[in-house]
């Protein structure tokens, strides 16, 4: 009698626990806005927006430029020669990103006043940081 008791016990809180983590996901929070596109499971393809990455690493450093956004190149990742090569001034940077990122060069971590240059490919653009030393900056392919 002892034994099935306990058996029905563990049954029933092996069920309530299994049926728990089917509903959050295994642990994971559902978005109580089904307008947010960061967060909402069924816009999962907008979850990797730049708008999305920032506010979930609000630290990420990204220029926004032509409509585009660009976001620093790692220490660790080679760019060509060409990539590398200052052109020609595009502007300086006019605004932070928290402030306005639709408004033409704008950045997260870069200084207003901080000018950039086009390089020799065009998926990057150059910014000259306070050392003058030039930053690379790749473009994000959204989607």
């Amino acid at each position: 009698m002892k034994n099935l008791f306990f058996r029905r016990l563990s049954m029933i809180v092996f069920m309530v626990f299994g049926v728990g983590t089917l509903l959050m996901g295994c642990g994971g929070e559902v978005s109580s806005d089904p307008n947010n596109i960061c967060e909402n499971p069924a816009n999962t393809s907008m979850s990797a927006t730049p708008e999305c990455v920032y506010r979930s690493d609000p630290s990420v450093d990204f220029i926004v430029h032509n409509g585009k956004t660009y976001q620093k190149v790692d220490a660790g990742e080679s760019l060509s020669g060409s990539a590398k090569k200052e052109g020609k001034e595009i502007g300086v940077i006019v605004s932070s990103w928290k402030a306005n990122h639709s408004e033409e060069l704008t950045a997260t971590v870069l200084p207003k006043g901080t000018a950039v240059f086009k390089s020799g490919d065009d998926l990057v653009i150059l910014a000259k940081g306070a050392n003058k030393q030039l930053i690379a900056y790749k473009e994000v392919i959204e989607g």
